[in-house]
């Protein structure tokens, strides 16, 4: 039965707890933070909390939620108070899932919010199951290292499969297959997926010499829907990259 909050936290082995946020707690057509905007049910706090008792217990987290805190639908006061915890726990939280946009993107985060600094953590943004507008369905399975006593519990990779529901229209009949679209290390040829790793990735999407790279991450973006992308679409894909806190325009000012 949940009687508050509807976060949770789960002692998934000795080494690794995984916390649910509910990000209802940002969502800003949430009217019901009219009568509190400053930490709804006290869920940060308690968010605070457990990645404190996590790290005096040497242990590492992994974070689930739906909204993107970056996200324009997530109220400013509550991301940028949960960047400064990310960052603040770098050590500690190995992970970041979300939601929400339908989309396949990540988010990085920055020392001290400034992007010139060092990379801290990178919140990964996995496409929808559901069928959406200019998407197909897809889903994802992510490689943790977690098979020793001393584990990270780091994402060492992740692999997306999606539905095509053009070709699975033209055969109703037909169980439609699901298809690996892509493997993020193989794909992007990186050695790893550290925080400064995703942000190397970001510089060469950026850079008009790896352009193809960028056309690469468009067409997952929307799960091979065939959505073109114009400079202005280059450049707001770029800033979600960015933009791990709300409204805060600085995270993209030189793109």
């Amino acid at each position: 039965m949940i009687k508050r909050s509807a976060s949770y936290v789960v002692q998934v082995t000795p080494g690794l707890r995984v916390i649910s946020m509910n990000t209802n707690a940002c969502n800003n057509e949430n009217f019901w933070l009219d009568l509190n905007n400053t930490d709804p049910d006290g869920e940060l706090q308690w968010l605070v909390e457990q990645l404190q008792d996590a790290e005096n217990n040497n242990q590492k987290v992994q974070i689930l939620g739906h909204i993107p805190t970056g996200s324009g639908d997530c109220l400013q006061w509550w991301s940028w108070n949960y960047y400064k915890m990310i960052n603040r726990y770098e050590n500690t939280v190995r992970g970041q899932f979300f939601g929400h946009t339908h989309s396949d993107s990540f988010t990085l985060f920055f020392e001290n919010a400034n992007h010139t600094a060092r990379a801290t953590n990178v919140m990964y943004v996995a496409p929808s199951i559901t069928t959406y507008s200019n998407h197909n369905p897809a889903y994802r399975i992510y490689e943790i290292d977690g098979n020793r006593p001393d584990s990270s519990y780091s994402v060492l990779n992740h692999l997306t499969y999606y539905l095509d529901i053009v070709e699975a229209n033209k055969q109703p009949q037909v169980t439609p297959p699901w298809i690996l679209e892509y493997s993020a290390r193989e794909t992007y040829s990186m050695s790893s997926l550290f925080p400064e790793d995703w942000n190397n990735l970001f510089k060469r999407f950026a850079d008009p010499a790896h352009d193809a790279d960028f056309v690469l991450y468009n067409r997952y973006h929307t799960t091979n829907s065939g959505h073109s992308c114009d400079p202005q679409c280059k450049r707001n894909l770029l800033c979600e990259i960015r933009q791990g806190r709300s409204g805060d325009a600085s995270l993209c000012d030189d793109i």
